[in-house]
Formats: C-alpha cells, structure tokens, sequence
C-alpha cells in the first residue's frame, strides 16, 4: 500500500461510534495471519473494573486469546498486546521476550488534537500523525489510539526493541512506555475507568484492510533504526530540574508525577522493557566496557522506603561497583532530585501553610484520618487493623518517610535537608480542625451492607459510613439477590456453631444468633443493645460463646477488661478504650451485677461518648460503634441497664459443667479459619430480608433501638425465630429496684388507698400503726430507714425518684407542694385492671 504522509486530522473520522467487537478486532489483526496458524501461539489480553491507577500487579497478567476468549465486560478495562507469544514449559503465557513470537501492529497512544501546556505525559498531536491509520479509537475525551496493522509481523525482537526506542526518540510515545514484550493497547469494547467519569472507548475509524509493511511505517516516519545503536552510551547531561506547580501554597512541593529518572533514560532509549511495577530492564550506560559490549543484565528500581533515591544493579564486572549514585551522575541528575516525595520548605513565618501541606500530604496516603479531633493511623495489632492515635514522634517518623524538609541555608546560598520541624508537627496533632483529613468511625473487617442490601466487597475509605474497610475481597461470598431460602440455608450454617452450647430457652438461642448478626454490621449500626451472656456455674461455656460472637466483629483475639465498680471509673475506661476504635469492648467475668453507670448506658444509646481525656488537658467527643459483650454467673442487669441489655442464659444442667467434654474443641479455630464463610451467613440474612422487601413481624418495641431491631431482630423473626429480644422484657419486670418500688407501693396503698400523703403521713402510720409490717420491711430494703426509725429526708429523695413509675398497676404521682412548708404531697392512682 502507498503511503501517505499529509497530516491528518480526527475530524475526517465518523462523529458516531462503529460499532467493532473485540472478537472481530482481534480476528482482524492476528487470526488472518499464516505465522500464527496451526501453533499454539496467541496474543495476550488483560482486562479488569477496577481503576488502572490503583490495579494490583495481579491483574496485568493477563491470559492468552484463544479465538473465544476475548474479554465481553464493557465496563472494564480490556488490553491487547501489540505482540504474540509462545508458552512456556508450563503451558502458561508471559509477555516476555522469551516468549516472544511477532509484532503484530504498531500503535501510538495519546494522540491529541491539541497539546496541553505543563502536563508531563507524553502528547502526540494529529500534525505528526503521517499514515492513514487502521483504525483510530477514543480512549477517552479528545484522546485517541491510533494503530496500524503490519502486513507481515516483526518477528526479530531486537528489530521490534529498536523500533520502540526509535518512536520514543521521535516524541510518538511516552518514555516509559514498555518494548514489545509488554506493550499492551486498548481494545475497542470496553471503558476507561481511569476518567473521571468512566469513559466507554469508541471507534472513530476502522480499515483493517488498510495495513502497511515495516519499510513503509519506516519511511512514512523518517524512523532510522542506526540511532539506536549510537545512543547506548550518551555523553552524560547536565543537571536537570523538574518544574511543578505549587498550588498555591509556597512552601509545598508536590511529588513530580512521573520519575525524572525513568524519563531521562527512555529520552536516551536505555529502557528495553518494564520488568514489574517500578522495575525496568535497561541497557547499562557503560554496555561498551562489557565483554564483547553485552546488552544485558542492567535493572534499574525506582525508589521506595529501602531505597528512596532508587536503585541500579549491573551484572557484569566491569560494573559491579556502580550503583544509583553513578546512574544518577551519568544522568546529570542531583541526587535530592531522585527523591519521588513531596518536599516541605521551613519559611518563617509560615507555620499555617506548613501545617497545611503536612496534612495534605498525610491525607493522599489513604493511611489517615481525624477521629475526635486526633490524627489517627490504620495500624497492625497482632495481624488486625487497628486504629492508632500518631503521637509526635510517630508523626515525625512518617512525615520523614512520605516527604523531604528543607530549609534555606545562606552559608551554601541553597536550600538544604532537615528534619520535619517538631514545632510544625506538634502544631499540626494539636490542631481540633483538620480541613483534609477524612472523619473516620471505625474499623470493619468484613464488607458492608447498604440500606437497599447490596453488599459492597470495596475495600479502603468508605464515604458513606466513614468506616475503613479492610478484608481479603476473594473469601466474602454473598449473592447478589439472596432470597429466602438462601437466609435459612445460612442460618443453619450458624446453628451449627452453637451446637455445643445448652441454652436455658429458644429465645437465648435466638439471642445468640442476634448477637452474630449484630457483630457482623455492628460499626454500621448508630445504636446496639449491650449482649449479656449468664449461667448459673462456671465452665459452662460463657468465655468461648463471647469469644465465638466477637469472631464476627473482628479477628483479633479478645481483650477483656474489668467491669467498673464506680461511674467516674466507668467514664475514664470506656473514654480510654473507645478512642482506639474497638470492635468489641467485652467485660469477662462479672462479678457484681450490671449497674448502670452513667457513662455505660450513655455509650449504649448514643452515638458518641464526651469526656475528658485521663492524663490530658483536653475533652475528646467519641464514637461508640462498637460491640458491648459482657459475661458472668447469676449477674443481671439492674436499672437503665435492663432495656439496654440482650440477655444469653446458659445452664448446662450439671453438678459440674467444667467438667463437659465437648464434642468439638476446636470449635473458635475453626471459625477463625472460616470466619470469611460464617460472616458472609450473618450478612446473607440480612440483605436476603431486605430483598424481599423488608417483612416485618408484630413484636414490642424497643425503645431507642429502632435500627438494630430491623436489621437484627427482624430477620430473624423472618425466619421463624424466637424473638431474640424476649428476655428484656422478663428482666426489666425482674429488676431489683422494680421489685422493691412495687412492694414499697403496695403497702402504701395498703395505708391509704385512693388518699393524699405526705411523708410525715407516711413516718406517723409506720411508727403509731402495729400492723404496719407490709410498708414497714419494704422501706427498710430500699434504705429508708436509720436504725429503728425512718430517714424522713432519704425517703423524701426516693419518693420524688419514683414519681411516674408504674408497678403491678400502681402509679405514683405528685400532687401538690406546700406553699408554706415545701413539703410535697402523693397520692397513688390504681388502673382499673388491678381494681
């Protein structure tokens, strides 16, 4: 075919999409070809959804096109290699040069109509676009691939390495572009989600007939392949510099985005081939002192925190001594210039902008946050994710690690390195208002549900519930629309987990299950009641059930702490212990009942928790998603804690239950080793009783849980379940002081009935009357008395503490106060049921 070499222009192409599939694409270019037919030969394909800026090394591997294979999701990235391979001795297929077969196409990416003035990467205009392509595709707004089909393949790999370093040479692709070994280009049905928005690929034009052999693109392009030869040893260059811009902020350098290291050697054509991420195969600039002046064995890595300026290895010899400080002098590159950090500039007097551009800097790592007005990391505690408050000298460590301080120094007349300035630092942790920094809730280590019951498997930030997700994606298995039968199946899977325990009632076994449920969602939860796990004797399981239920929260193992035995003590533990972020906050062995300390109940019904932080100056306001377990024998909840409490009973019914053999004591190992399979059974429930449109069954109502009762309680009465929430009901009825307040109630009712009283009323009848036993002994259990006589001020107190209850059908009220005396008058009204 002829070649021509006027400029073209993308507005001769179609203005609307052809439709060409990747089938038919790929077919075009290799099927046809007689170097490729009966061999098992093929090109690779690669496709994956998520973002190439953020794709894992994994998902470049890519598979071989067997004619049927090709990728069919639109909403992917789809990639084909310019190239075809052969397989090695395990049948599997590498772009490498090893495997290499033929060049197939020779593709320019980044073909624009017009050039933007600062952006770094590689910009060919339509102006030097010299050949009628064989097809041109939108790879995103106003960005185009343009590829020519060879009529016979390239299939010498030198040939093919030195024409990708002469395009490089010509401006016609980006330095670090791949040989073509690795080189890979869009195909047409697929999106680019690296736009934002994603963008659908279009084809503008397609010829697959209009192919041009190696002479013809050669010519076409003035590309002479001789210069490659003669740019393997360049003279060493001046001192270059990267220029960026600022943002506005004067004394904050962003990283450059690309590596002034890796353009300088693709300007010279030392790159042969990316090897992995951040690894390149290079031709060694001293290739000449080799023996016979071999081109191989020369690695350059880019830097990372081993090697932060880099790194150069040369097998040979004669260059055994080398290293990156001679790359970089060969390169005329200053070795500060080879940092790939943010750099930090301590002016006077700009100690805002400073604390400005080490927040940022923090902030697009991903790795921090601001909870309670705190910096806050995502640490690793015994293999699990934890959230860890930065002191100064951890924030000096990692400011050190993700950037470079300098300061002006007249001596030298340049700026020079420093330490991160402590005085910044301390600055910026002390600082309440943190402006980039995202508000983070907590930690989940499992995926999240959302209101419709789409289960998201996304891991890092969510926007949403301001929780950082951190789970292994392949082990979650949750469908996409589970339905009913898909929620009993999974809840026989965890039944089966409680298959050793003995229950006092099916409500404690559905208590049980709750309790899972609520572990497994519990940081998506604003409220959760607190889980009481009781029996009546030690060894009767409490301790294995607790940890059992914690497992669905996290993986970690339990911490357990002491249950406060007063409510200023109370307030400083569960301050101390809920700016960590726990998943679970467990009480082990209750010895006392469950009081209802102020601080405790707060917690429960809240969504945060204020107080002053021990040891510190300062207040702190808190999160409380996290699960509250407790355990212990014949403990209840006593007040407040009655409604703000799930009880679990256990009784394994024998003289000496520690002695039981279980039928599986490996039980808490298994689950760890399954944990993924077990929470994605809690979660099938739920988004299954979603799905179907959230049937709801009759039952009371518990007050200030309105959300966990949907999301935990419901679905289990779904299925048939016990009301797991059926023995708050009993103990709230069975509580200490309701018990007492009623027998207190029922004997004045006894002395007067319908009538007013007072307490002097009430001190006369029990001292004058002789049968006054019934009012007598209940005012003495609830403290009323000192000695032999009744405390008129303490039974004042407890009156006007009581007024409002109701017990057995008996309401005390407040009717009137003395204008003279300021004593208060009673009087108890009777419903018509107890009459």
């Amino acid at each position: 075919m002829s070649s021509s070499v006027n400029p073209l222009s993308p507005t001769i192409f179609s203005s609307q999409s052809i439709e060409v599939s990747n089938h038919e694409f790929l077919e075009s270019i290799f099927f046809s070809a007689p170097e490729l037919n009966g061999t098992d030969c093929a090109p690779v394909c690669v496709s994956f959804s998520r973002s190439p800026a953020t794709a894992r090394s994994a998902d470049w591997y890519g598979f071989a096109w067997n004619k049927v294979n090709e990728p069919k999701d639109v909403k992917c990235n789809s990639y084909f290699s310019i190239s075809a391979f052969q397989p090695d001795e395990n049948g599997e297929y590498r772009r490498k040069k090893s495997q290499f077969v033929g060049q197939f196409v020779v593709a320019f990416d980044d073909v624009v109509a017009q050039t933007v003035e600062g952006k770094t990467k590689a910009q060919i205009p339509w102006s030097q676009i010299k050949l009628a392509p064989s097809w041109v595709l939108e790879t995103s707004k106003g960005n185009y691939q343009v590829g020519y089909i060879l009529d016979e393949p390239i299939t010498d790999v030198r040939t093919a390495d030195a024409l990708s370093k002469a395009i490089i040479r010509k401006g016609l692709s980006d330095p670090g572009a791949g040989g073509p070994s690795t080189r890979l280009m869009r195909l047409p049905y697929a999106s680019n989600t690296k736009a934002e928005p994603s963008f659908r690929c279009q084809m503008r034009h397609w010829a697959p007939k209009t192919k041009y052999s190696f002479k013809q693109f050669m010519d076409a392009y003035g590309i002479s392949l001789s210069d490659a030869k003669k740019a393997k040893a360049p003279l060493p260059a001046k001192a270059k510099t990267v220029h960026l811009a600022y943002d506005g902020n004067a004394v904050w350098k962003p990283k450059p985005s690309i590596n002034i290291v890796v353009d300088s050697l693709g300007e010279r054509g030392l790159i042969k081939s990316a090897i992995e991420q951040g690894k390149y195969d290079i031709t060694c600039p001293w290739c000449e002192e080799h023996t016979d002046q071999v081109d191989s064995g020369a690695c350059y890595w880019e830097p990372d925190d081993e090697h932060p300026i880099g790194s150069y290895k040369c097998q040979h010899a004669h260059c055994q001594k080398k290293n990156i400080s001679d790359l970089l002098e060969f390169l005329g590159i200053e070795a500060e210039d080879a940092y790939m950090k943010d750099r930090i500039f301590v002016n006077p007097g700009e100690i805002n902008r400073i604390v400005e551009a080490g927040e940022r800097i923090l902030a697009q790592t991903g790795l921090f946050y601001q909870r309670a007005g705190r910096v806050v990391t995502i640490h690793q505690q015994q293999g699990s994710p934890v959230l860890k408050e930065l002191n100064i000298h951890d924030l000096s460590i990692e400011m050190a690690r993700l950037s470079r301080w300098q300061r002006y120094d007249g001596r030298v007349k340049k700026s020079v390195p420093i330490d991160p300035s402590t005085k910044c630092l301390t600055t910026l942790l002390e600082n309440q208002k943190h402006s980039f920094l995202e508000s983070i809730e907590g930690i989940t280590q499992q995926p999240i549900i959302r209101n419709d019951g789409s289960v998201i498997f996304d891991t890092g930030y969510d926007e949403v519930t301001k929780l950082y997700a951190c789970f292994d994606t392949e082990k979650f298995k949750v469908k996409d629309k589970p339905i009913y039968t898909d929620a009993l199946e999974a809840k026989k899977e965890l039944e089966t987990l409680l298959e050793e325990f003995q229950f006092e009632d099916a409500v404690d076994e559905s208590a049980a299950l709750c309790a899972m449920l609520t572990a497994s969602i519990r940081a998506q939860l604003p409220y959760a009641p607190m889980f009481l796990i009781k029996a009546h004797q030690p060894g009767t399981g409490k301790g294995v059930l607790s940890e059992l239920i914690s497992l669905f929260a996290t993986s970690a193992n339990l911490s357990p702490l002491p249950f406060p035995k007063e409510s200023t003590e109370c307030e400083k533990l569960l301050l101390a212990e809920l700016l960590k972020a726990p998943a679970v906050l467990f009480f082990d062995n209750i010895t006392s009942d469950l009081y209802p300390h102020k601080s405790l109940c707060s917690a429960i019904t809240s969504e945060t928790l204020t107080g002053r932080v021990l040891g510190e100056s300062r207040t702190a306001m808190v999160g409380t998603r996290t699960l509250f377990l407790a355990n212990g024998n014949n403990v209840v909840p006593v007040g407040d804690m009655t409604r703000r409490t799930i009880p679990i009973n256990l009784d394994a019914r024998e003289e000496f239950p520690a002695s039981r053999e279980f039928k599986n004591p490996d039980l808490i190992n298994q689950l760890k080793q399954n944990r993924h399979h077990y929470v994605s059974c809690a979660l099938t429930i739920i988004s299954a009783w979603i799905k179907a449109g959230k049937p709801t069954t009759q039952c009371k109502t518990l007050n200030s849980f309105a959300r966990w009762s949907e999301l935990c309680r419901q679905p289990l009465l779904w299925l048939d379940m016990e009301d797991p929430a059926g023995n708050v009901f009993s103990t709230m009825a069975e509580d200490p002081e309701r018990v007492n307040a009623g027998r207190v109630f029922n004997g004045l009712e006894r002395e007067f009935g319908g009538t007013p009283f007072t307490v002097k009323d009430i001190f006369q009848r029990v001292n004058s009357s002789v049968d006054s036993t019934i009012l007598r002994e209940p005012l003495e259990d609830v403290g009323c008395f000192d000695g032999y006589s009744i405390n008129r001020s303490r039974l004042g107190w407890w009156l006007r503490k009581k007024v409002g209850w109701t017990v057995d059908g008996i309401r005390l009220n407040l009717v009137s106060v003395d204008t003279h005396t300021k004593q208060p008058k009673y009087q108890l009204s009777i419903n018509k049921h107890r009459k």
